[in-house]
């Protein structure tokens, strides 16, 4: 049994239908069914009483459902502390500087952004005038510079 199967499972036991636990988890009904039935072979015993397309638990399956959730959310802990320790989950600011203004730009002030906000990566990118604008337009960037903007169509309506 792994991860996935367990989130199957679970995901069966909050819809009780495969049909629905099917489509939240993007596989077919058919393959729901098939991964169900294979933890049931594996633990030889049923986990669903299947009645007139209704699914009930088993005490089986109220016993697997106690421990999934537990497995589950230690494994999911474990992943968000790895994520967190690799820096993945970091809060990331993506700034855009129109070339050459790089180097008379107050720099100081991001050295102390991040002295104060550890837990945010600043991404410094160079670009020309237009394509700023355009990494704002786009969403790209969540802070960008020009010189000379080309229009004030990236202006917030309420401005």
């Amino acid at each position: 049994m792994n991860i996935y199967q367990l989130n199957c499972f679970i995901t069966v036991c909050r819809y009780m239908s495969f049909t629905k636990a099917a489509n939240q988890m993007i596989v077919s009904q058919q393959g729901i069914s098939k991964i169900i039935g294979r933890m049931e072979e594996e633990l030889s015993v049923p986990l669903f009483i299947r009645e007139n397309a209704k699914l009930e638990l088993t005490e089986y399956g109220k016993l697997l459902l106690n421990s999934a959730l537990r497995i589950v959310g230690e494994y999911n802990s474990v992943i968000e502390q790895i994520s967190n320790i690799q820096g993945k989950n970091k809060a990331v600011l993506n700034v855009y500087i129109p070339t050459g203004m790089i180097n008379v730009f107050p720099l100081d002030y991001f050295d102390v952004f991040r002295q104060l906000h550890p837990e945010m990566n600043i991404n410094l990118h160079q670009a020309s005038d237009i394509q700023c604008e355009s990494a704002l337009a786009s969403g790209k960037a969540d802070v960008a510079f020009a010189r000379c903007p080309s229009t004030p169509k990236f202006l917030p309506s309420t401005l």
